[in-house]
């Protein structure tokens, strides 16, 4: 099982494209957060987080583009407390 079921686990078979995706843009607002409190200067959350989906995929280009417009809008932002 090399996807990551995050999103399926917490919404079953209910969910909806929309709802997915903010899922997936959520997740990585949160992992920001987290990589930003880490003194390494490397996104250890995103790397591992990514790993979790396949290349290509939906779920890995929405997650992988909304870490990435998390992160500059916080650096263009730095006083910013919340994402």
């Amino acid at each position: 099982m090399g996807r990551m079921h995050l999103v399926e686990l917490e919404f079953g078979d209910r969910m909806d494209e929309a709802a997915e995706k903010e899922a997936y843009s959520g997740l990585a607002r949160y992992a920001v957060r987290i990589d930003t409190q880490s003194k390494d200067m490397q996104s250890p959350s995103r790397a591992w987080i990514l790993a979790g989906f396949e290349a290509g995929t939906e779920p890995y280009d929405t997650f992988s583009y909304s870490y990435s417009a998390a992160y500059t809008e916080l650096a263009l932002r730095p006083h910013q407390r919340e994402i």
